[in-house]
């Protein structure tokens, strides 16, 4: 408690005590915060700190609730820059790809601790597999499919330790037995999906 109070008087000794009622603030609240998850790459004490927030502040829960359909749309848009095209794009590209799957983490941060029920986990979910299906029968994407697995790597343990989702223990299935089929699949993540079912044993 000691700490939360801590927490809850440095956010209002730096901060107007009423941006936080205010709804026209979520925008600007948005960004800065979602910033701050990208430079603590979601630490113990921002998770703590998101937590808390979000039951104590309405506005928090609309933060993340914009940040959550922004998201989704990031989740549709993954793309890969080839670093000899533009260097600096590249590097930019890269930060956006890590900040998806930070946010990808932090959903499911939520989700674990109640804040978001399992209809989102499985919206999440179905959009990754979506994204992958959409992409694994061209060569051309096998960037874009890599990241993506970061992606499922992070929900599968999530299905696996809960038991109430299978969606994408079942696609990993799939694809073990089928990736020859698709040849937007590389090696590396041939080699991934195996490690995946013998890591949790779904076959």
């Amino acid at each position: 408690n000691e700490k939360r109070n801590a927490l809850d008087l440095l956010l209002l000794n730096s901060i107007e005590d009423d941006i936080f009622e205010n709804p026209d603030n979520v925008s600007t609240l948005q960004k800065i915060y979602f910033d701050i998850l990208v430079i603590t790459k979601l630490s113990d004490l921002f998770i703590e700190l998101s937590l808390y927030l979000y039951d104590k502040y309405n506005i928090f829960k609309n933060i993340f609730d914009t940040q959550y359909n922004d998201y989704k749309k990031m989740m549709k848009s993954i793309v890969i820059i080839n670093p000899d095209d533009d260097y600096e794009m590249f590097c930019m590209n890269n930060s956006k790809n890590d900040r998806i799957v930070m946010l990808t983490k932090f959903y499911l941060i939520l989700i674990n601790n109640k804040k978001y029920d399992n209809d989102v986990f499985n919206e999440l979910s179905n959009i990754i597999v979506h994204e992958f299906k959409l992409k694994q029968d061209d060569l051309n994407k096998k960037g874009i499919i890599e990241e993506l697995y970061k992606h499922l790597n992070i929900l599968i343990e999530y299905e696996v330790k809960n038991e109430n989702s299978d969606n994408c223990i079942n696609f990993v299935r799939y694809i073990y037995s089928n990736y020859k089929k698709h040849q937007g699949i590389s090696k590396k993540i041939i080699f991934k999906i195996m490690d995946l079912v013998e890591k949790y044993e779904i076959i």
